[in-house]
Protein backbone atom coordinates (compact mmCIF):
# COMPACT_ATOMS: atom_id res chain seq x y z
CA UNK A 1 0.00 0.00 0.00
CA UNK A 2 2.93 2.57 1.02
CA UNK A 3 4.25 1.64 -3.04
CA UNK A 4 0.61 2.43 -4.00
CA UNK A 5 1.03 5.63 -2.50
CA UNK A 6 4.51 6.51 -2.95
CA UNK A 7 3.44 6.24 -7.47
CA UNK A 8 0.88 8.28 -7.26
CA UNK A 9 3.03 11.00 -4.99
CA UNK A 10 5.73 10.92 -8.15
CA UNK A 11 2.94 11.31 -10.61
CA UNK A 12 1.49 13.82 -8.96
CA UNK A 13 4.84 15.75 -9.25
CA UNK A 14 5.47 14.58 -12.94
CA UNK A 15 1.79 15.78 -14.19
CA UNK A 16 1.99 19.12 -12.10
CA UNK A 17 5.28 19.75 -13.63
CA UNK A 18 4.27 18.99 -16.87
CA UNK A 19 1.31 21.15 -16.70
CA UNK A 20 3.32 23.77 -15.51
CA UNK A 21 5.91 23.81 -18.36
CA UNK A 22 3.19 22.99 -21.36
CA UNK A 23 1.62 26.32 -22.75
CA UNK A 24 -1.43 27.54 -22.54
CA UNK A 25 -3.92 26.46 -25.34
CA UNK A 26 -5.45 23.33 -26.44
CA UNK A 27 -2.11 21.29 -25.60
CA UNK A 28 -2.53 22.06 -22.30
CA UNK A 29 -5.97 20.97 -21.76
CA UNK A 30 -5.47 17.27 -23.67
CA UNK A 31 -2.14 17.26 -20.85
CA UNK A 32 -4.50 18.00 -18.15
CA UNK A 33 -7.13 14.99 -19.29
CA UNK A 34 -4.04 13.13 -19.89
CA UNK A 35 -2.49 13.61 -16.28
CA UNK A 36 -6.03 13.00 -14.78
CA UNK A 37 -6.43 9.51 -16.17
CA UNK A 38 -3.26 8.96 -15.66
CA UNK A 39 -3.70 9.98 -11.56
CA UNK A 40 -6.89 8.73 -10.97
CA UNK A 41 -5.33 4.88 -12.87
CA UNK A 42 -2.79 5.01 -10.22
CA UNK A 43 -5.25 5.72 -7.01
CA UNK A 44 -7.64 2.82 -8.76
CA UNK A 45 -4.93 0.22 -9.14
CA UNK A 46 -3.89 -1.10 -5.61
CA UNK A 47 -7.88 -1.87 -5.54
CA UNK A 48 -6.79 -4.46 -8.68
CA UNK A 49 -4.73 -6.32 -6.35
CA UNK A 50 -7.43 -6.40 -2.71
CA UNK A 51 -7.87 -9.81 -1.75
CA UNK A 52 -11.60 -9.87 -0.78
CA UNK A 53 -11.41 -13.43 0.50
CA UNK A 54 -8.88 -11.92 3.24
CA UNK A 55 -11.79 -8.64 3.57
CA UNK A 56 -14.10 -11.65 4.28
CA UNK A 57 -12.52 -13.90 6.79
CA UNK A 58 -11.41 -10.57 8.58
CA UNK A 59 -15.54 -9.92 8.45
CA UNK A 60 -16.58 -12.93 10.07
CA UNK A 61 -13.23 -12.45 12.69
CA UNK A 62 -14.38 -9.23 13.84
CA UNK A 63 -18.39 -10.38 13.43
CA UNK A 64 -17.42 -13.11 16.19
CA UNK A 65 -15.57 -11.18 18.23
CA UNK A 66 -18.64 -8.42 18.60
CA UNK A 67 -20.47 -11.69 19.47
CA UNK A 68 -18.40 -12.73 22.28
CA UNK A 69 -17.71 -9.01 23.58
CA UNK A 70 -21.43 -8.67 23.56
CA UNK A 71 -22.25 -12.15 25.13
CA UNK A 72 -20.07 -10.81 28.07
CA UNK A 73 -21.41 -7.43 28.15
CA UNK A 74 -24.63 -8.99 29.01
CA UNK A 75 -23.71 -11.91 31.49
CA UNK A 76 -21.25 -8.64 32.94
CA UNK A 77 -24.24 -6.41 33.50
CA UNK A 78 -26.50 -9.29 34.43
CA UNK A 79 -24.12 -10.35 36.99
CA UNK A 80 -23.61 -6.69 38.64
CA UNK A 81 -27.40 -5.87 38.18
CA UNK A 82 -27.54 -9.72 40.12
CA UNK A 83 -25.05 -8.40 42.97
CA UNK A 84 -26.13 -4.68 43.87
CA UNK A 85 -29.99 -6.11 44.54
CA UNK A 86 -28.50 -8.44 46.96
CA UNK A 87 -26.42 -5.62 48.43
CA UNK A 88 -30.04 -3.31 48.64
CA UNK A 89 -31.78 -6.42 49.93
CA UNK A 90 -28.58 -6.45 52.88
CA UNK A 91 -29.10 -2.49 53.14
CA UNK A 92 -32.62 -3.00 53.75
CA UNK A 93 -32.69 -5.62 55.95
CA UNK A 94 -29.61 -3.94 58.29
CA UNK A 95 -31.41 -0.88 58.17
CA UNK A 96 -35.13 -2.35 59.63
CA UNK A 97 -33.19 -4.68 62.09
CA UNK A 98 -31.10 -1.03 63.90
CA UNK A 99 -34.93 0.15 63.70
CA UNK A 100 -35.98 -3.10 66.02
CA UNK A 101 -32.51 -2.19 67.72
CA UNK A 102 -31.10 -5.83 66.41
CA UNK A 103 -27.71 -5.82 66.00
CA UNK A 104 -26.79 -7.70 62.74
CA UNK A 105 -23.60 -9.44 62.53
CA UNK A 106 -23.62 -11.05 59.12
CA UNK A 107 -26.97 -11.03 56.60
CA UNK A 108 -26.97 -12.88 53.10
CA UNK A 109 -29.83 -12.27 51.05
CA UNK A 110 -29.93 -15.48 48.04
CA UNK A 111 -31.39 -13.68 45.30
CA UNK A 112 -33.46 -15.50 42.10
CA UNK A 113 -33.92 -14.55 38.30
CA UNK A 114 -37.78 -15.15 37.25
CA UNK A 115 -38.57 -16.01 33.41
CA UNK A 116 -39.46 -12.22 33.02
CA UNK A 117 -35.93 -11.38 34.58
CA UNK A 118 -36.67 -10.06 37.73
CA UNK A 119 -35.39 -10.33 40.55
CA UNK A 120 -36.77 -11.17 43.49
CA UNK A 121 -35.05 -11.93 47.37
CA UNK A 122 -35.38 -16.07 47.98
CA UNK A 123 -33.62 -16.92 50.87
CA UNK A 124 -31.83 -15.00 53.94
CA UNK A 125 -29.25 -16.40 56.27
CA UNK A 126 -28.66 -13.98 59.05
CA UNK A 127 -26.43 -13.84 62.44
CA UNK A 128 -27.76 -11.40 64.72
CA UNK A 129 -27.50 -10.31 68.14
CA UNK A 130 -30.19 -9.15 70.17
CA UNK A 131 -33.75 -10.39 71.59
CA UNK A 132 -35.83 -13.07 70.07
CA UNK A 133 -39.08 -11.13 70.23
CA UNK A 134 -36.66 -8.07 67.79
CA UNK A 135 -35.37 -11.10 65.92
CA UNK A 136 -39.12 -12.45 65.12
CA UNK A 137 -40.05 -8.95 64.56
CA UNK A 138 -37.61 -8.97 61.21
CA UNK A 139 -38.42 -12.35 60.45
CA UNK A 140 -42.08 -10.76 59.66
CA UNK A 141 -40.25 -8.07 57.60
CA UNK A 142 -38.19 -10.41 55.77
CA UNK A 143 -41.53 -12.54 54.79
CA UNK A 144 -43.82 -9.58 54.35
CA UNK A 145 -42.03 -7.12 52.62
CA UNK A 146 -39.25 -9.23 50.90
CA UNK A 147 -41.37 -12.44 50.41
CA UNK A 148 -38.40 -14.65 52.04
CA UNK A 149 -41.00 -17.26 53.51
CA UNK A 150 -39.90 -18.80 57.20
CA UNK A 151 -38.88 -22.21 55.94
CA UNK A 152 -36.29 -19.88 53.50
CA UNK A 153 -34.65 -18.06 56.56
CA UNK A 154 -31.98 -19.34 58.61
CA UNK A 155 -31.40 -17.60 61.97
CA UNK A 156 -28.48 -17.82 64.41
CA UNK A 157 -29.48 -15.36 68.04
CA UNK A 158 -26.85 -14.32 70.00
CA UNK A 159 -28.57 -12.93 72.82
Amino acid sequence: MSEAARTLISLAFFCGAALYFCPEGGARRILALLCTAVLASAALSPLRDFDYASLSLTEARLGSAEADILQNSRESGDRLRLLLFEDNCARYLETKAQALHLELLSARIEVTQTETGELLPWSAAIRAAGSEENAEKLSRVLQDELGIPLERQAWTLNE
